[in-house]
């Protein structure tokens, strides 16, 4: 098990990651609004947006990971109920990381 101070270590880095992907996220769904799906696919598809999607990907599914773990080990008193909560929570994000991942590699042609 990792220490608390790693614990909180990395769930800050992944914080201070999601700052600026969160921004540019924000801005290029602002920028896609009226575009159509082909133009959307495009633009998803391009190296550069393609690659920044994933690594926002990786980065929340890193934060939600650990913010979770957090809320399980401060609130669930029952070891057992945390630990099968830990573990629920820890295969529904990895389906969500490997699902999202496949579908950004799919559209970008990979």
């Amino acid at each position: 098990m990792k220490s608390a101070s790693q614990h909180w270590w990395l769930q800050r880095v992944s914080a201070v990651v999601l700052i600026p992907l969160i921004g540019w996220f924000s801005i290029a769904v602002l920028g896609q609004i009226s575009a159509s799906y082909e133009e959307v696919r495009a633009w998803l598809g391009h190296p550069l947006n393609g690659g920044l999607m994933i690594v926002s990907l990786f980065a929340l599914y890193w934060h939600a990971r650990f913010g979770l773990q957090v809320v399980a080990e401060d609130y669930v008193s029952s070891a057992v109920k945390r630990r099968w909560l830990l573990l629920a929570v820890n295969g529904i994000l990895l389906v969500w990381i490997v699902t999202a991942v496949v579908a950004v590699c799919t559209i970008m042609g990979f």
